[in-house]
């Protein structure tokens, strides 16, 4: 299984607010094939039921839709999906102690106590000792609680391999060109420390006053000043491998090498990239006054210039999702569910890819996942009035993106009360009285609202799954909602297992009704014929034809007038037709050909859970009645 499936299960797991698709099916982990075959079959016989219930219409659409992926988790590859599933519960406990710990750092240190109070909450949640040390020491390091410790030195102009007597455009062009190699590497992690060294070299080495500063701490380590002829001397040897330079053991004679940026304590952090404020000159470095004894003073080329006259250099940008839409949103519900578009967009270098979470049971966010490839994202957030306990309620979504800043946006959720209000009662009457007394002349003399266009989807086969950009519509013919073709183009895909997809973009104008009719190409012939060896078994029960004759719009032109078609069947274990054996005639119309393996690849046959390599069945199609 691939990271796309795993992660469309993810969402359907989401939706249905289930842990894993073994707790949906109300199965243990280690239930036989068996059981896991005839409680999918079981579930599929519910879901066709319910696909024109609006409470269940998406759930059961997903069943139907998804059969073979669901044997592939369950039963082809289970411990992999098992492994997945216990790593995603892992994540979402440590993302809940993730809070806890923050709480208990947020006074700056760790007392014991404390720490021994996070560790009973990972036990509760039952995670290991390992994790939730690691989960500890990372957010100790965030927090900075060795502040009070003296941070070890950091040479700059080796970071940026140049002398220590370079000019300012000097600086700013290794910077862009070391920034510009990071970005080349496939490790993020070590690219992302890389981009924390080179913004911390720049910030110390731009501005002319901090330079001093940092030039007399780097004498004061190194012994000897930078602005010095013969400070060269204290430099290391010229590093040939860019790459073996900012790799994650450095020489033991460089100690400095590994250590964190250097961070000015007098000044708030900044995020990598971040050009530094414009300092006051202080006192001690006024023109006319001598430096203090341990500050040379700056070179002569920088002395007098403010950094705002430097050119500055070209920052990078970084990839980040932004929010298109408000991030507080009211939302009136009745009975039925009610959507939320949650829209945006991608926006730097680069491409960032998100998980989709709600903080309430009865709201269920369509996708989970954003993907790398999406640069305009709708994400939509269902409610569901049936399952919330009051009248009013708020939710919030939160898009936890790969890099950068968490997004949230808070759903203010209000039942209407059935009935239609007192106020708009009383307005009908009132305009009624109005009509009857004169006023309907004025009512006849406006121009009537234009409605909203329509776009209806009528699929070849009417088997066929449809979908409106990210929104699954459902099974055979559908109108796209309003809310979808008000909000413009809208693009439409139709998917079935067997055929080859097809995808439009299609515009409604107001007052027009536009109608899609998609006919679906076969992806493949159906071909199978049983080998010497191979074991059939017959599906006496008559679960073939029941099938075809459930769908009669298929196989309508399949058989001329006057003339019938047999026809032997072969299906697979999941109910997928794989193979048709014409009987007679033995050479058939090349019309009745197509119409029929076409019609039978629309198809799934339910077929018993019994062992066997294959199951098969006799059909005779007849003409149409005169």
């Amino acid at each position: 299984m691939n990271e796309r499936e795993h992660d469309e299960i993810t969402r359907f797991l989401t939706m249905v607010g289930k842990g894993s698709l073994f707790e949906y099916l109300e199965l243990e982990d280690n239930a036989s094939d068996g059981q896991v075959e005839q409680a999918i079959k079981t579930r599929r016989g519910w879901a066709q039921g319910q696909q024109a219930n609006p409470k269940y219409r998406s759930e059961a659409l997903w069943v139907i839709k998804n059969q073979r992926l669901l044997r592939a988790a369950m039963i082809e590859h289970r411990a992999d999906y098992l492994s997945r599933v216990s790593d995603r519960d892992v994540e979402r406990k440590l993302e809940v102690l993730a809070l806890f710990v923050r709480g208990t750092l947020a006074s700056g240190t760790l007392t014991p106590a404390g720490e021994q109070a996070i560790f009973d909450q990972g036990r509760n949640l039952e995670l290991p000792e390992t994790r939730i040390r690691a989960l500890i020491d990372e957010l100790a390091a965030e927090s900075k609680l060795d502040e009070n410790e003296a941070e070890p030195f950091v040479d700059h102009y080796e970071a940026l391999e140049i002398p220590p007597t370079a000019s300012a455009e000097q600086i700013e062009n290794a910077y862009r060109k070391k920034y510009r190699w990071a970005r080349t590497l496939s490790d993020t992690r070590r690219a992302q420390g890389i981009y924390g060294a080179l913004d911390a070299a720049l910030r110390d080495l731009r501005d002319p006053l901090r330079r001093a500063e940092y030039d007399a701490e780097y004498r004061r380590v190194k012994g000897g000043s930078p602005a010095e002829p013969g400070a060269a001397a204290y430099l290391p040897p010229p590093i040939d491998d860019p790459v073996s330079h900012f790799s994650a053991a450095p020489p033991p004679t460089h100690p400095s090498r590994s250590a964190p940026p250097r961070r000015d304590r007098r000044e708030i952090t900044e995020p990598p990239g971040t050009a530094p404020p414009v300092k006051a000159t202080p006192p001690s470095l006024t023109p006319g006054a001598p430096p203090p004894r341990d500050v040379p003073r700056p070179p002569e080329q920088l002395v007098g210039r403010s950094t705002l006259g430097l050119d500055a250099p070209s920052e990078p940008n970084l990839a980040k999702l932004v929010l298109s839409t408000p991030a507080q949103v009211g939302v009136l519900v009745g009975k039925r569910p009610e959507s939320v578009a949650i829209r945006l967009r991608q926006e730097g270098e680069g491409r960032v890819t998100a998980r989709v979470l709600a903080d309430r049971d009865w709201v269920t966010v369509e996708p989970g996942r954003i993907g790398a490839d999406q640069v305009e994202v709708v994400i939509r957030a269902t409610i569901h009035p049936e399952r919330m306990n009051r009248s009013r309620g708020s939710s919030v979504v939160t898009i936890v993106p790969s890099q950068g800043p968490r997004i949230s946006v808070t759903l203010d959720v209000d039942q209407q009360k059935s009935g239609p209000p007192i106020g708009l009662i009383v307005g009908g009457l009132a305009l009624v009285v109005a009509a009857a007394g004169g006023g309907a002349a004025w009512y006849m003399n406006q121009e009537p609202p234009i409605p909203p266009g329509v776009i209806r989807v009528e699929p070849d086969p009417p088997t066929a799954i449809v979908w409106a950009g990210d929104r699954l519509l459902g099974e055979g013919a559908v109108d796209v909602p309003t809310e979808l073709v008000e909000a413009g183009p809208v693009t439409l895909k139709v998917e079935l297992d067997g055929f080859k997809d097809w995808k439009r973009t299609v515009e409604a104008p107001p007052g027009e009704s536009v109608l899609v009719q998609p006919n679906l190409p076969l992806a493949e012939p159906l071909t199978f014929a049983p080998a010497r060896g191979l074991e059939g078994t017959v599906l006496s029960d008559g679960a073939g034809g029941r099938t075809i004759a459930r769908y009669p719009s298929l196989f309508s032109a399949c058989a001329a007038p006057g003339t019938s078609v047999s026809v032997r069947v072969y299906v697979a274990f999941g109910g997928d037709v794989k193979g048709v054996e014409f009987v007679e005639p033995e050479d058939p119309p090349k019309e009745a050909v197509s119409c029929i393996v076409r019609g039978l690849s629309a198809l799934t046959i339910p077929t018993p859970t019994v062992p066997t390599d294959y199951f098969y069945f006799d059909h005779i199609f007849e003409p149409p009645p005169q």
